[in-house]
């Protein structure tokens, strides 16, 4: 990865270093969201158990 105070004159790399920054920051926010997903499932499941236990 080039230094970002070195002037970039290649058009070609300008775009494949937006590109590659925004798959990065897709597949973190993806990681991201998929986390909370199975935090959320498991905290619901966790939420249902207690319910049901103390439920009877």
């Amino acid at each position: 990865m080039p230094s970002l105070s070195m002037p970039v004159l290649d058009k070609r790399n300008t775009t494949k270093m937006i590109h590659f920054s925004s798959a990065g920051f897709g597949r973190f926010l993806f990681q991201f969201v998929f986390a909370a997903f199975c935090l959320g499932t498991l905290m619901g499941l966790f939420m249902i158990l207690l319910l049901a236990a103390f439920g009877r």
